[in-house]
C-alpha cells in the first residue's frame, strides 16, 4: 500500500507497554528516572575509575554531560507530574533527593510503580 511504513511492527505486547508507559506523565518519569540512574551509575562505576585509575579523563567528561541532560530531563518529567498533581510536594522532594544518590533512581522506580496506575486498554482490536 502507497504510503504506508512496513518497517518494524509497531504492535504487539512490547510495544503496547512502552507506549503505555511513554503515553503518561508517570510513566515518562519512571523511563527517564531509570535512564539517568543507569548514566549515575555508569559514571561513578566506570567512568570514574577509567579517569583516575587509567588516567582516561575522556569517560568522564562525556559520560558527566550525558548524565546531566538527563538528569534536566528527569526534573521535566517531574515537574509534569508534580503541576498535573499526580505526586504531591514531598514525594517529588523524595524523587528528587533519590535522583541524587548512586542507586536512588532504582529504589524509588519501585515506588513509583506500586503507587502507579497504568491507564487501562481502550480494547479496540487492532
Amino acid at each position: 500500500v502507497a504510503g504506508q511504513w512496513t518497517g518494524l511492527r509497531r504492535t504487539g505486547p512490547a510495544m503496547k507497554r512502552v507506549n503505555t508507559l511513554l503515553g503518561t506523565p508517570m510513566g515518562r518519569l519512571r523511563v527517564t528516572t531509570l535512564v539517568e540512574g543507569i548514566s549515575y551509575v555508569f559514571l561513578v562505576g566506570v567512568a570514574m575509575p577509567l579517569k583516575y585509575g587509567l588516567q582516561l579523563p575522556g569517560a568522564v567528561k562525556v559520560g558527566g554531560w550525558i548524565h546531566g541532560v538527563l538528569f534536566v530531563a528527569v526534573m521535566a518529567a517531574l515537574a509534569e507530574v508534580f503541576f498535573r498533581r499526580q505526586l504531591s510536594f514531598v514525594r517529588s522532594a523524595v524523587v528528587v533527593i533519590a535522583t541524587l544518590l548512586p542507586l536512588g533512581a532504582f529504589v524509588i522506580d519501585r515506588r513509583l510503580r506500586e503507587s502507579w496506575v497504568p491507564p487501562r486498554d481502550s480494547g479496540d482490536a487492532a
